[in-house]
């Protein structure tokens, strides 16, 4: 099953290994997984910002959002001694700002700088109008009440990380990088807030285009535009077929080695 998986996606390998597919223990959708690893080291797997199949904007705000966001403030409270956390982020290709800012909080002060996002329109979808036509409007989000924590954060990181992953990603590298390293390779890179507008008649194709783009705070364009990776990894053959994380790894060799 492995070796016919080896021409997919490096998650579609890693989820058909018995140790890596993780359980998960929190929630019964099966978004995330919260555990130490030691008394001082804790991990937490994140697969996606939309655990809900539900596509309406309840999904963000309304009482699925505070389902979600209750799960992650638990998945949180187990991880209150980590003094080092795992944050595995692989193959997580977004979904609500809202609930990925809300966990960022925990560890990044006020004023959390976010992005500015530029949006189309919705008649300049089909016109071909630029984005140039609407002012940037900066991004807010709720915040948890509790006190920030100051918990080195070890980001596991791959092409399938994308859009409100890689607002997370932004969001940590941009206001604690002393706190963040970055491990694996470099993310999708693209929080545009995709949106389908038609399907093709004869290939069925549905066809999806950005409605906004995204700036940091200084203006530097996010899309295309993946954060560094302090630590690349790059995984082998025989590491696959063992069994083993090379990611994970190399984020436990690195915190052994800064203690």
């Amino acid at each position: 099953e492995i070796s016919a998986c080896l021409v997919g996606s490096e998650m579609c390998i890693r989820d058909r290994i018995p140790w890596l597919n993780m359980s998960r223990i929190l929630s019964a959708d099966g978004w995330l997984d919260a555990r130490m690893l030691d008394g001082v080291t804790g991990y937490l797997r994140i697969k996606t910002w939309a655990p809900s199949d539900e596509r309406s904007s309840s999904s963000i705000t309304g009482p699925y959002f505070e389902r979600f966001r209750s799960e992650l403030d638990s998945a949180m409270a187990a991880l209150i001694n980590a003094e080092d956390l795992v944050l595995d982020v692989r193959g997580n290709g977004g979904g609500s700002d809202a609930l990925c800012a809300w966990l960022a909080s925990y560890f990044v002060p006020e004023p959390m700088r976010v992005y500015v996002l530029r949006y189309r329109q919705p008649k300049s979808l089909r016109s071909g109008d630029g984005f140039d036509n609407v002012d940037r409007k900066p991004a807010t989000y709720s915040r948890q009440p509790g006190p920030v924590r100051t918990t080195r954060l070890w980001v596991l990181v791959d092409s399938g990380s994308f859009s409100a992953t890689d607002t997370i990603i932004h969001i940590l590298t941009r206001n604690i990088p002393e706190q963040v390293t970055l491990i694996g390779r470099p993310s999708g890179a693209g929080v545009g807030g995709p949106q389908t507008i038609g399907t093709l008649r004869n290939t069925r194709a549905v066809l999806t285009v950005s409605t906004c783009k995204a700036f940091s705070v200084c203006g530097d364009l996010l899309e295309g535009a993946p954060a560094e990776i302090e630590h690349p990894v790059q995984w082998t053959r025989n590491a696959i077929t063992m069994g083993k994380d090379p990611d994970l790894e190399t984020a436990l060799r690195l915190i052994g080695e800064k203690r």
